[in-house]
């Protein structure tokens, strides 16, 4: 049988993101971000969003996981 990956995303310090394997505790990569982090990370599957603001303007990016693989980006 084989066992499902499931990932946490959680901040750290200032401006960053670190990917855990929820069945582990693992490490499994970390990323950093420009900006102020507004909403999230939220995760659903595979996948998580992140809104950060910029100047005056909020931007939202969606990453896959583990490997924090940029899929798309959105104005909030």
């Amino acid at each position: 049988m084989t066992v499902q990956k499931i990932y946490t995303v959680v901040p750290t310090g200032t401006n960053g993101l670190k990917c855990v394997d929820a069945n582990t505790g693992i490490l499994q990569n970390s990323m950093r971000y420009t900006g102020v982090l507004v909403s999230g990370p939220v995760v659903t599957g595979d996948r998580v969003t992140i809104v950060v603001k910029k100047g005056n303007t909020n931007f939202g990016y969606v990453y896959k996981l583990p490997n924090f693989l940029l899929l798309t980006t959105f104005r909030g």
